[in-house]
């Protein structure tokens, strides 16, 4: 009898052994993963060759208006800080984080003004169900629900009248603000000095109560997909991120294969040994799609921004 208790003793020890070390590794690796994948802080200027739209959204419609050259400016810089605050869960397989981010951009302009900024808090809330190591291979996949909450700050009309009395979307101070819940899966694979990331989610904006005009030109619905390579050498890192939106509000069949149907974004940061002492490497991002900037989102964006970066 003493046998079989002990047995059944060391089989309760193993598993729940096996339990707890599943558990750390996967709260300890999706820190890390969180952290690496996370958009980065930095600071960019303007490539002269693909940098603004051409087509201003009226109100209630879908038709183009008046040229953006009289309402769009040229980009001179635009920075973006990200933080982070992470906090695991005790005895659980859940992680809570806490993202503020802001977005400002220069434009090249008399005395180069500054816009007012994009600001965006988002608080998330991950479940890492599955994760696992091998000789040659770790994985990990997990789940997230994320709040977000993005505005400019403003307090103004949407929109204005131009000269010729037409309503027009108020770029200097017109309000902007929208709250969104997004759920989304995540995997990460790391084989050796290779790490792939992929992430696949839907975000659903909330009709914005102070704003009407938005509401007709916004998209509530998004599918949102991120996937990411980053390759560690020995004298340099290399990190791919692309982003691949799809707005779905008001679309059809016939228009899953219009371009304006998509966001898409690819960003490039490449860490030589030097710069890791200081956190820094150099950054490069070429956007297509509707600006992300707040109330410009009424515009489509074409930008190649070259830059600098901190390392996640």
């Amino acid at each position: 009898m003493k046998v079989k208790h002990c047995s059944k003793s060391l089989v309760i020890v193993i598993l729940s052994s096996l339990l707890i070390y599943f558990e750390a590794y996967g709260q300890h690796t999706l820190k890390e993963i969180v952290k690496k994948t996370n958009k980065k802080t930095y600071l960019t200027f303007e490539d002269a060759v693909l940098h603004r739209a051409t087509t201003l959204l009226q109100p209630n419609t879908t038709s183009s208006g008046p040229s953006l050259n009289n309402g769009s400016k040229r980009t001179f810089i635009e920075s973006r800080w990200n933080g982070s605050l992470f906090y695991n869960v005790k005895d659980s397989l859940l992680a809570l984080e806490v993202v503020p981010s802001l977005l400002i951009r220069q434009q090249e302009q008399h005395s180069f003004p500054i816009d007012f900024p994009s600001y965006t808090i988002d608080g998330k809330v991950y479940y890492a169900p599955y994760s696992c190591q091998t000789k040659s291979q770790k994985a990990t996949r997990y789940f997230s629900i994320e709040g977000q909450h993005f505005s400019n700050g403003q307090k103004g009309d949407f929109y204005i009248q131009d000269s010729l009395g037409r309503d027009i979307v108020n770029l200097e101070s017109g309000s902007f603000g929208t709250n969104s819940l997004k759920i989304a899966y995540h995997q990460n694979r790391i084989n050796g000095s290779k790490e792939l990331f992929n992430s696949h989610g839907f975000r659903y904006n909330f009709p914005a109560k102070w704003s009407k005009e938005q509401n007709s030109l916004y998209n509530n619905f998004r599918l949102e997909n991120n996937f990411q390579l980053i390759l560690s050498r020995q004298k340099v890192k290399h990190q791919v991120s692309l982003d691949l939106d799809l707005l779905l509000e008001g679309i059809t069949l016939g228009k899953v294969i219009d371009v304006e149907t998509y966001n898409l974004n690819l960003e490039y940061f490449l860490q030589p040994n030097f710069l890791k002492k200081i956190n820094l490497g150099f950054f490069a991002r070429v956007y297509v799609g509707q600006d992300y900037y707040n109330i410009y989102f009424v515009q489509r964006l074409k930008a190649i921004r070259l830059g600098i970066a901190l390392s996640n």
